[in-house]
C-alpha cells in the first residue's frame, strides 16, 4: 500500500488548519508532475489494484496529475478542525489557548467543534482494516494527518504518537501487510 500526501495548496503553504477544499496551486501542480507523473508510460506505483482518494479537490487533482483514476473514499478525508479551519496554529493558540491545550493533551478532545484525533484514528483504522481482502497494491492519496494516523495504527502505537510523525506534501509512505500485521517499508531513491 502506498499512502500519498496530496500536493501543496496555498493553505498548506500557509500552514493553516484544514484549509478547506482548495485546488492545487501552480507550484503544487508542478511538484506533482515531477514527483508522480508516469515516466516512460509507467506509473511510479506499477499496476495498482485500487486507487482511492480523499474527497478533497487537492487529493483528486494529485491523482489526476499522477495519470491515475481513483475511487473517492470518504474515510480518507482530512481531520475536521471545525472552527479552527483556516487558522494558523499561532492564531489558534491566541484565539483558544485552553482549547489548544486540551486538544494537544487529550486525543478525545474536540474543542474546535470538529472531529477528535481518536475519532479520526478509528475512521482511518477501520478503512485500513477494510483493505484486507483487496487484490493488488492500493494507492491512497490523502492528507498528512490521515497518513500519520494510518502509520500509528499500522504499527500499533498509541494514538498520541501521531504528533511525533510528519508527512510532507507528496510524500509516499509504504505499508505492507504480512502474517504478523502491517509493516512500514522505508525506501530511498527510485521507486
Amino acid at each position: 500500500m502506498w499512502l500519498v500526501c496530496h500536493a501543496p495548496t496555498a493553505a498548506v503553504r500557509r500552514a493553516v488548519c484544514g484549509g478547506g477544499d482548495e485546488h492545487l496551486d501552480e507550484g503544487g501542480r508542478a511538484a506533482a508532475l515531477i514527483a508522480l507523473a508516469p515516466r516512460a508510460g509507467r506509473s511510479p506505483f506499477g499496476r495498482p489494484g485500487l486507487v482511492v482518494s480523499s474527497p478533497a479537490l487537492a487529493a483528486r487533482q494529485t491523482v489526476e496529475l499522477a495519470g491515475l483514476e481513483a475511487e473517492v473514499t470518504p474515510a480518507l478525508r482530512d481531520l475536521d478542525l471545525g472552527r479552527w479551519r483556516g487558522l494558523s496554529w499561532p492564531q489558534v493558540i491566541e484565539a483558544d489557548p485552553d482549547g489548544a491545550a486540551a486538544w494537544l493533551g487529550d486525543p478525545d478532545a474536540a474543542p474546535h467543534g470538529g472531529e477528535s484525533v481518536r475519532a479520526a484514528g478509528r475512521r482511518v483504522a477501520d478503512w485500513l482494516g477494510g483493505t484486507d481482502e483487496l487484490l493488488g497494491p492500493v494507492v491512497a492519496v490523502t492528507h498528512p494527518t490521515v497518513v500519520r494516523l494510518a502509520v500509528v495504527h499500522a504499527l500499533g502505537l498509541p494514538v498520541t504518537a501521531w504528533t511525533r510523525l510528519d508527512a510532507a506534501p507528496l510524500s509516499i509512505t509504504r505499508l505492507s501487510r504480512g502474517t504478523s500485521g502491517w509493516r512500514l517499508l522505508l525506501t530511498a531513491g527510485e521507486r
